[in-house]
C-alpha cells in the first residue's frame, strides 16, 4: 500500500452555502485535496452544499462528513450520490456511518445494529450504482426491487466509513474504500489505523487507493483561553458517544471523563456538557489555542 498526504477542509454547516462555495473555491486554487459537508438537522444540507460546490469547482473532490443510513435510506442515498457524481463529474466521496447517536435519538430514531446496519448500506449503494437490482431483507435495512433508473458516471465511487470502535474500524477496513476518523490524538489515530488494517488483511481484493481520512478539530485566538473554551462543547459531543471510554483510553485520556460529559448534558444540556470538559481533553483532542499553539 503506497502513501500519500493531501489535505480536505471540513465544514460543519455553520457557514451559508455562499461561504462554503467561496472557501471551497479559495482551497481548491490552493491544491486541497476534498471538501467535506456533515449530514444532520442542525446544519446546512451536505447535499445542496455540494451540488452548489461542484458548480463552482472543477477538480476537488465533495465528500459527506458524514451522512447516516438511519437519516436516509440507502437506496436513496445510491440515488442522491448517483445524482451529485453526475454533477461533479466524478468527484463525490461517499462518507458514510451510523450516526450520532444523541442526535439519531433527538429524532426519535433508534440505530440498531450499527455494524451490520453500515455493513448492509454499503452493500445497497455498492450494488445499485453498479445497475443491480436490489431485494434484500436485511437484519436493518429493506429493500424490494431497488434499482436506479439511470446509468450513473461510475460504477462505482469511494466509500468511506467513518469509525470510533475498534470493531467498526475494522469493518471499514474490510468492506469501505477508506476510513473516516473523526478527531483524536496523534495515539489514538495511530491506533485506529492499526485496527482498519487488520479489515484490510481479510479482504480478497487489494486495497492499494485506501484512503485514510482524519478529522481534526481547531479553534484558534489570540487568547488560547478563549480558543479552549469555543471548542469545549464540539468535544464534549464527541465524547457522549457509546465508543468514547475506549476513545480517551486510547488518546491517554481518563475514560471517566465520557460519564462526566454525559451527566453534564443531562442536568445542564450544550452549557453543562461543556463545562464537563477538561482542558486537557480538549487540547488533546482538538488544536485549540493560539495560532503558534495550533502550528505545533
Amino acid at each position: 500500500m503506497t502513501t500519500q498526504v493531501s489535505t480536505g477542509i471540513w465544514m460543519l454547516g455553520g457557514q451559508t452555502v455562499a461561504e462554503m462555495v467561496e472557501l471551497s473555491v479559495q482551497a481548491e486554487r490552493r491544491g486541497v485535496d476534498s471538501v467535506w459537508v456533515p449530514d444532520g438537522y442542525y446544519g446546512r444540507d451536505p447535499f445542496v452544499a455540494l451540488a452548489a460546490i461542484a458548480g463552482a469547482t472543477s477538480a476537488i473532490g465533495l465528500g459527506t462528513g458524514i451522512t447516516s443510513p438511519y437519516l436516509r435510506h440507502p437506496a436513496m442515498l445510491a440515488t442522491t450520490f448517483a445524482t451529485l457524481d453526475e454533477i461533479s463529474r466524478g468527484r463525490v466521496i461517499c462518507g458514510l456511518g451510523s450516526g450520532s447517536r444523541d442526535q439519531l435519538s433527538e429524532l426519535g430514531i433508534e440505530s440498531r445494529s450499527p455494524l451490520g446496519g453500515v455493513r448492509e448500506s454499503v452493500a445497497i449503494l455498492r450494488s445499485m450504482v453498479a445497475g443491480q437490482r436490489i431485494d434484500l431483507d436485511g437484519t436493518t435495512f429493506t429493500a424490494h426491487v431497488a434499482r436506479l433508473a439511470f446509468r450513473p458516471t461510475r460504477a462505482r465511487f469511494p466509500i468511506s466509513v467513518a469509525a470510533m470502535g475498534p470493531k467498526m474500524c475494522a469493518l471499514a477496513g474490510e468492506i469501505a474504500d477508506g476510513v473516516f476518523l473523526q478527531y483524536g490524538s496523534p495515539d489514538s489515530i495511530r491506533s485506529a489505523c492499526a485496527l482498519v488494517k487488520e479489515g484490510i488483511a481479510r479482504r480478497a481484493e487489494p486495497a492499494d487507493d485506501y484512503r485514510f481520512s482524519v478529522a481534526t478539530m481547531m479553534s484558534v485566538d489570540r487568547d488560547r483561553a478563549t480558543a479552549i473554551d469555543q471548542i469545549r462543547s464540539t468535544v464534549g459531543r464527541l465524547i457522549t458517544e457509546p465508543a468514547a471510554e475506549a476513545f480517551l483510553a486510547a488518546s491517554g485520556l481518563d475514560p471517566a471523563v465520557a460519564e462526566r460529559v454525559r451527566d453534564g448534558f443531562r442536568d445542564g444540556g450544550s452549557r453543562g456538557m461543556a463545562a464537563a470538559v477538561p482542558d486537557e481533553v480538549a487540547t488533546t483532542l482538538a488544536a485549540a489555542g493560539t495560532v503558534d499553539d495550533c502550528v505545533e
